[in-house]
């Protein structure tokens, strides 16, 4: 038996064993919308994105200015199995307040566009309260996926 022959068995193992890891492919196409004002000041972010598994996709936005760090960043990952897609906004909006949003959203079979959104509102404690609104939209749709996901 030569040489490469015998090696072909440990090839055909490794092969099955990196194979599975791409048949699960799904990339995931996503609109978001952050927008932020506190009477004073207002702010809107906008992007669209791509993100995906089976391989890593991932996305970053970094749109600091030369004062404030201000930055986005999405994902696509498994919980419990099932894909999500998982979001970051991040803006340092003054020199005491900042604004922090997390969310996730399940992107279940075919075609469909899903959708999550919300809102939260703060009131600080200055010598002049100011009312703090921060709103998000988060929509996204499969355009490529493997049936078993």
């Amino acid at each position: 038996m030569s040489k490469h022959l015998k090696l072909f068995p440990t090839f055909l193992l490794i092969a099955g064993l990196f194979v599975p890891a791409f048949a699960h492919a799904l990339t995931v196409n996503c609109d978001v919308t952050v927008n932020y004002t506190n009477g004073t000041t207002s702010e809107s972010y906008q992007k669209n994105f791509t993100v995906g598994l089976g391989p890593k996709v991932t996305f970053f936005d970094d749109f600091s200015t030369a004062l404030r760090q201000k930055e986005f960043s999405a994902s696509l990952e498994r919980i419990d199995t099932k894909p999500h897609v998982k979001i970051n906004y991040f803006s340092d909006v003054g020199a005491i307040t900042a604004i922090d949003v997390d969310a996730s959203l399940l992107i279940r079979g075919g075609q469909a566009v899903q959708s999550t959104s919300g809102f939260l509102q703060f009131t600080d404690s200055r010598l002049t309260p100011q009312k703090h609104n921060t709103g998000y939209t988060l929509s996204c749709h499969r355009i490529i996926e493997d049936e078993t996901l």
